[in-house]
């Protein structure tokens, strides 16, 4: 199955729903929406058709990138909403900005923990954000699945020391 099909099935299980409601919000058969999931490259029309209805740009339907917004402002823009409603505890695009350059340098030193404490900071975010949703929902037993996840995700950050000496181990013996 391709990075896209991920894509296009994730998508449609982030908010829960099924392929016969999508395929008829899009009016496309099941059948192609299942085949998309299963890895058929949409064609054009219904690429862009899935990328209106979940809000994500071609490219990311595409397997192009892995950005989802096309408009990269909307990040900085949503950062300041957020800093005005929740003050100091909120991020700042500074905050994030700094993360980012930091997995920068650390790409460019040649990853020493390996894809860890990229896939753990994915990871996290993804499960934070569904925490963030089922609190906002009333969802309990959703908010304490998605809070043990987030949980592990964090925790696996802790495995980057062991991985970085395997990686200075294995580099020894080259």
């Amino acid at each position: 199955m391709s990075y896209a099909a991920n894509r296009i099935k994730q998508l449609r299980e982030e908010k829960e729903l099924n392929q016969t409601d999508v395929a008829d919000a899009l009016r496309i058969p099941r059948s192609a929406l299942s085949a998309y999931e299963n890895g058929r490259i949409p064609s054009m029309d219904h690429a862009l058709a899935l990328s209106n209805y979940y809000h994500v740009s071609l490219d990311y339907i595409a397997g192009i990138s892995a950005e989802r917004s096309a408009n990269a402002s909307a990040l900085v823009s949503s950062l300041m909403t957020l800093n005005n409603l929740a003050g100091a505890s909120a991020p700042t695009a500074s905050d994030v900005g700094a993360l980012v350059d930091a997995a920068i340098v650390y790409m460019c030193q040649g990853k020493p923990c390996g894809e860890q404490p990229l896939t753990a900071w994915r990871d996290f975010m993804r499960h934070l954000t569904t925490c963030l949703k089922a609190a906002t929902d009333g969802d309990s037993a959703k908010l304490a699945d998605a809070a043990n996840a987030a949980t592990i995700a964090a925790l696996d950050v802790t495995k980057m020391p062991a991985r970085m000496l395997e990686n200075k181990g294995g580099n020894n013996n080259a």
